[in-house]
Order: structure tokens, then sequence, then C-alpha cells
């Protein structure tokens, strides 16, 4: 689906408001939606059929609805902004009122088109397995090439690839320096990330449910909300988008988030079986003299 043709793409690099005409036919440009219609038709044309704007506290809530030139297939994007983290909250629902199902081959929560040209585009995600988890790879984007992070463990969301990614855009972003874009999405399941460097700078995002089972079948009157994405800028390096990340998940994920909790002293690792009274209390002894309450 086109963030581009919301104009959030312009917010998230600029930090300008969601503004100006949205063309209906280019949420579907760059492939994030693919469907089959009841009938076998595969061709997906949209126009906006309205808007949406509310703001409840620091949170303000964008809604903007699709419906197919010629079938009774309907869309809307959400967009969620927050006043006291850098993070944008966005999401896909979608319903239909066809004669039979309609299947969706393809169905990001996201997929835009980055304002600008780059020549350097890096890619940084997390993966691994038990023992090894959460290693760290980089690698760059070329011109002509897609570069797609599929996690298709199951719930172990943690395992092969985790669901998120970093986008240095430009040479040399570092943890202090640098224009980076953070992609991550609230889904435990099976899913794709995918960056395409088009000829002459273009680059292309797209993050998702990974459909590689097969298409998604959805019986009409029934409603689809795809997962959410969080996107976050920063001209600052990768650190801020951490940070950001950090803040928006304490503050409006994370049940308690804004809360001291106590710590948790987790003996296995130190010990396994091999424990005794004062292996304890010298792992004790030594979280207070860390500063562990």
């Amino acid at each position: 689906m086109d963030v581009t043709g919301l104009a959030l793409s312009a917010y998230l690099c600029f930090g300008q408001p969601i503004v100006g005409a949205t063309n209906g036919e280019a949420i579907q440009r760059y492939g994030g939606l693919q469907a089959i219609h009841a009938d076998g038709t595969v061709t997906v044309r949209l126009a906006e059929t309205g808007r949406e704007e509310k703001t409840e506290g620091g949170r303000h809530h964008w809604i903007v609805r699709y419906r197919d030139e010629a079938y009774p297939f309907f869309l809307e994007r959400h967009v969620v902004s927050y006043a006291d983290c850098s993070a944008v909250e966005t999401w896909v629902e979608i319903r239909h009122e066809e004669e039979g199902p309609v299947r969706l081959v393809r169905m990001d929560s996201v997929a835009f088109q980055l304002p600008g040209r780059h020549e350097t585009v890096k890619v940084m995600s997390l993966t691994g397995q038990w023992g090894r988890e959460n290693n760290l790879f980089e690698s760059e984007a070329v011109p002509g090439q897609i570069v797609e992070l599929a996690s298709r463990a199951g719930t172990r969301d943690a395992w092969e690839s985790n669901a998120a990614m970093m986008i240095s855009l430009g040479a040399g972003a570092t943890e202090r320096e640098g224009e980076v874009l953070g992609v991550a999405l609230e889904w435990t399941g099976t899913t794709s990330r995918r960056i395409r460097r088009v000829w002459g700078g273009a680059t292309q995002v797209f993050a998702g449910v990974d459909n590689a089972s097969g298409p998604y079948v959805l019986d009409a009157g029934k409603t689809l909300v795809l997962p959410r994405a969080i996107l976050v800028h920063s001209q600052r390096g990768k650190g801020e988008v951490s940070r950001q990340f950090h803040r928006w998940a304490r503050l409006h994920l994370l049940p308690h988030g804004r809360d001291l909790h106590p710590v948790l002293l987790n003996s296995w690792e130190g010990s396994y079986f091999s424990f005794t009274e004062k292996t304890l209390t010298d792992m004790m002894d030594g979280v207070k003299e860390m500063g562990g309450e």
C-alpha cells in the first residue's frame, strides 16, 4: 500500500503533516496489495472515498478510505502519530461485499517509495536461533535488486529474522550520525520485509505478512485487520531510532510500561543445575554492586 500517496513519507522524513490530495490508484502502485476478486479478476483500482481525523489526548489518528472502481472492495489506511515520541503507527483494514471470497495474494502493511534519491542504501537486521539469537547483519541494497528479510518460523519471531529492520540512507550512518529509517511490525507470525532499489536511486520499502503458503481467503462481510507497522525516522543515526522505538513501546504498547519494575535474578544462565546457596547469594551480591536493589 502506497504510504507516499498519503504524503506519509514526507511526514516521516521531514516532519510535515499528512496533507494534499491522494491518488487512489497509487495505493497499489508498488505491489503492496494484490487481490483476486471473486470472479477471478486480478485488477485492483482504488479510488479515495473519504478522510477522517481525530485527536485523543496526544494521539492524532488519520483514516483514509478507498473503494475499488469496479467492485465492492474496500480498504482503510490508518495512521497514528504521538506527541510524546517520534514513532508513526500505521495499518490497513480490508473488507468486501463481493458474491464470493476474495483471495489476497499480497497484503503488506506498508509499501512506499522514499522521497529523494540515495546512492547508498544499507539494510540492518537481526537474525539467529537458540543460543545465537539476535546476530547483527548489515548489507547494501544494490540498484536493480530486491533485498528480502523473511521469517517463516511461525510464532518464534526472534528466530531466523526479527520482524524489524533499519535502513541507512546514504553512506556512513553510525549510532550517532546519518539518516536512518526504522520499520517494525507488531506481529509474531511469518513476516516479509523487502527493499527494492530502482535504477536512478529510488528506494521502495515493504513490510507485512509473508504469504508464502498461499493467498489469504477473505469472505464477504468480514474485515481483515493487517498487522500494525511502526516507523521511525532519524537524522541522528541508528541509536535515535532504537531510543524512539523503545520510548514508543514503553508509552504505548507495554502494560505498565511507564512503571519502574523490580529486577528478576535469573540464575539459570549462571549456574544451570550446579547451584548452591553460596552461588545464589554471590549472584545477588553482584547485582547489588551494579546498583540493583
